[in-house]
């Protein structure tokens, strides 16, 4: 007895994943009884091998086949090797491959308000007040524009085109143009007496006047500012961490403000860290972790072993530590996806975006 078999193949990216099998069998006189399976529906033509990259992918040397994005990859922008050229210094701009065409970008606080491609981002919007953070933004009349914004911000005091902060301007102290000229330690009168400089002090504007004050980092914490000036270092001094009069516990050291090394963490080079996971420190102090030897993976810490973890869209699939992460797995036919995911390399089956290339197939390329 003979058997009729009708059969519909559905296939996706090149690889056959699902046969469903709508058949139906002659029975002893030759009678179809119908489907096995109720209100089934013919299955849509296998999806077969391309070769020809979609737009705007192209094959352009020194990459893989359809690897290279001619919409913005600025040294094939629009075709391979269509590189953009590097605008001179004098254009205050970057330049840009958007939409498979070569434009430039403004740097920051300039702009090109005239469109002219020859003069590039003529305007500094920083400082123009009749282009004030972008084209056409004009400031009232009589006011500066400082930093992209009309006018002085509060705390600050116009002097000229600029905007000064007088309490702490050395050059506009208490108002415009006021110097804190040299510091008087050579006057008889001088409150710590003639030719004395307190340790760790500065002569400069403060609150509105010139005056002495503690250096950076550096705090008067007893008081006695003529005597051993401003003597606390608020870096490393456990007894004033910070600050005046904030101690650290028996146990922690002072780092940089801050009292230092909490449960678990070890001091390693004026920093606490915990060494089973830190990459810079793993294991030991001074133990960096190199990363994936390729570059495109970070380096990981685990336990004080080093490691690393390979970058979105590439993958470790020899294992080998010596050349990392070593497979673009977005673009790499043999590895298209994942690691072993290969296409079909004998038609040139490219790799578009972790996928293997295909297109619908037509009737005569269909499977039976």
């Amino acid at each position: 007895m003979n058997a009729l078999l009708r059969c519909s193949i559905v296939a996706s990216a090149g690889l056959f994943l699902a046969l469903q099998a709508s058949c139906a069998r002659s029975d002893s006189a030759g009678e179809d009884p119908g489907p096995a399976l109720e209100n089934a529906t013919p299955a849509p033509l296998s999806a077969c091998v391309d070769t020809a990259c979609p737009p705007p992918w192209a094959s352009c040397r020194g990459a893989g086949l359809c690897a290279t994005d001619t919409s913005r990859d600025i040294d094939n922008c629009g075709a391979c090797g269509n590189g953009c050229p590097v605008p001179s210094a004098a254009l205050h701009a970057t330049s840009l491959c958007s939409g498979g065409k070569c434009v430039y970008a403004c740097k920051a606080f300039s702009a090109d308000c005239n469109l002219l491609a020859y003069d590039g981002c003529e305007v500094d919007t920083g400082s123009d007040p009749a282009n004030c953070g972008g084209c056409g933004l004009a400031c009232e009349a009589g006011e500066i524009c400082w930093r992209g914004a009309c006018g002085c911000p509060a705390g600050f005091t116009r002097c000229g085109t600029e905007c000064k902060n007088t309490s702490s301007d050395n050059e506009s102290c208490g108002g415009c143009n006021a110097t804190c000229v040299a510091p008087p330690y050579a006057d008889p009168a001088w409150t710590c007496g003639p030719g004395v400089q307190p340790a760790n002090t500065t002569w400069g504007c403060a609150g509105g006047g010139c005056a002495l004050t503690c250096a950076e980092h550096f705090s008067n914490c007893n008081g006695d500012l003529c005597a051993d000036g401003c003597e606390a270092d608020e870096r490393t001094d456990p007894l004033n961490c910070g600050g005046c009069g904030r101690a650290c516990e028996a146990n922690q050291e002072c780092v940089n403000g801050q009292c230092l090394c909490p449960p678990g963490t070890t001091r390693c080079f004026n920093s606490c860290v915990d060494l089973s996971v830190d990459p810079s420190n793993c294991g030991a102090c001074g133990n960096g972790c190199p990363g994936a030897a390729d570059g495109n993976g970070t380096p990981t810490c685990n336990g004080g072993t080093c490691g690393y973890l390979c970058y979105k869209g590439f993958a470790d699939c020899n294992g080998r530590a010596s050349d990392g992460c070593e497979v673009e797995i977005n673009k790499d036919p043999r590895n298209c996806g994942g690691c072993g995911t290969q296409c079909d390399l004998a038609r040139g089956q490219p790799c578009v975006g972790g996928r293997c290339l295909t297109k619908p197939c037509t009737p005569e390329e269909a499977p039976r």
